[in-house]
């Protein structure tokens, strides 16, 4: 990134000084917040499993790299994305690098970042598209209650990646169709090795041999860059 391609970014402006001092109060929440990505997300990918109507199940499998935690955060920084977990992790952020969202929606984002590892719970729902905000995505992974989700993006490659955070009682999102997080699956994206993280108690078989399914896909059968929800169809009880 560079100083002039930012300044011609119109969704961005350069930090302000009174910015700057509210983003400070702020570095507390964002290092806590890089610690817990470290420990639940950056490096691997996460694999929601979610049932559609008591009938399908279905995989969102989400790719996290260090260099989402600054989009997540919602700025751009001149030295760049990866380069901005490193500076904060080392205590070195240069403010004065920072471009902050011009909506306003940055400060909203920092108000809940520090609670990310909520979205590596059962506590979470899976909506499909978004609905009544700006903001483009494909899914969004939320908290059951009103308090983070995670905006997801698909690429040309057909990889999930997580796009932006959100801050439900600060947003504009019209009630969508949500359908619960029933398990979660960690991929080494190196390896490929999956293992079943958490599951909700008294799943059904069909749930069940759904994930032995995820957990046991050749590789070759599911190439890196193939990570398209897929579904399982389920009998209704």
């Amino acid at each position: 990134m560079n100083r002039q391609s930012l300044d011609n970014d119109q969704s961005f402006h350069r930090i302000t000084p009174s910015e700057v001092r509210a983003f400070n109060n702020y570095l507390p929440s964002i290092e806590k917040a890089l610690k817990l990505a470290k420990k639940h997300f950056i490096g691997k990918i996460k694999i929601y499993v979610y049932v559609v109507n008591n009938r399908d199940v279905c995989s969102l499998p989400v790719f996290f790299r260090n260099r989402h935690f600054m989009h997540l955060c919602g700025v751009k920084y001149v030295r760049g994305a990866n380069a901005f977990a490193r500076d904060v992790k080392d205590q070195r952020l240069r403010l004065q690098d920072l471009y902050i969202k011009e909506d306003g929606s940055t400060f909203q984002k920092l108000e809940v970042v520090d609670k990310i590892d909520l979205l590596d719970t059962l506590n979470t729902k899976v909506s499909i598209g978004s609905n009544g905000i700006k903001l483009h995505f494909d899914n969004l992974v939320r908290t059951k209650a009103d308090v983070i989700g995670m905006a997801v993006k698909n690429d040309k490659s057909g990889e999930n990646f997580p796009l932006s955070l959100l801050s439900l009682p600060a947003t504009a999102l019209r009630r969508t169709t949500s359908f619960n997080v029933v398990a979660i699956l960690d991929e080494n994206p190196d390896t490929h090795k999956r293992r079943c993280a958490q599951i909700e108690e008294n799943c059904t078989k069909k749930i069940k041999e759904k994930i032995n399914s995820l957990l046991s896909v050749p590789k070759k059968e599911e190439p890196r860059k193939k990570f398209q929800a897929d579904k399982w169809t389920q009998k209704s009880p």
